[in-house]
């Protein structure tokens, strides 16, 4: 078992960093290149990855401050399913397949596990995540804000009607879940009180 690389960015309140948060290389970034192509990735930090693809190896350099932090070479594999071929990273550490490989704060590249990420929405309590799930798909569609009712009116013209009654009974399935969670918290808080007090 490789060992992990250790810190990312901005740790949690769990000492765990964010993907959200990291600098990243992703497989779509290679999606539409031609062999000897050359790209650019620019970060929030003002670092800028510059990589070149040959064949099924990318050649990297990573410029932060005006310095080259990192020269590094990853391989690409080819996985085939069901007559279909696709490309992923392969980790540098782990020598597993990802989709997304990351840098961390030593400029050392390599999957989340190696570096002991987690997404941002498993930092979240359930009642928080629920929440967040439905209002990004009232953003998405153009609905109702939070906890509003969902009329046939505000269906998208894109999407089948059968499609909107599906998104429309999660949105109300995460909201009701939500709402008793809150109301079971707001339960034990009035309970606990009442012990106090007497």
């Amino acid at each position: 078992m490789k060992r992990r690389l250790g810190a990312g960015r901005r740790p949690s309140k769990t000492g765990k960093p964010v993907v959200e948060h990291q600098r990243a290389i992703h497989i779509k970034n290679l999606k539409h290149l031609k062999n000897e192509t050359a790209f650019s990735i620019s970060y929030p930090d003002q670092s800028t990855l510059k990589a070149v693809l040959r064949r099924d190896r990318l050649f990297l350099i990573l410029i932060a401050e005006g310095k080259i932090k990192i020269k590094t070479v990853l391989n690409l594999i080819n996985f085939e399913y069901l007559g279909r071929s696709r490309k992923y990273l392969l980790c540098p550490n782990c020598k597993k397949k990802f989709n997304s490989l990351y840098f961390n704060d030593k400029n050392i590249i390599a999957c989340r596990f190696c570096h002991g990420l987690s997404y941002r929405t498993q930092k979240q309590i359930r009642q928080d995540r629920l929440i967040w799930n439905a209002e990004k798909l009232r953003l998405k569609y153009n609905l109702p804000p939070i906890f509003n009712t969902i009329h046939d009116k505000d269906k998208p013209d894109e999407i089948f009607k059968g499609r909107f009654k599906t998104i429309q009974d999660k949105i109300y399935q995460w909201e009701s879940e939500s709402h008793k969670i809150f109301m079971n918290w707001v339960k034990d808080a009035v309970e606990l009180d009442f012990k106090k007090s007497v």
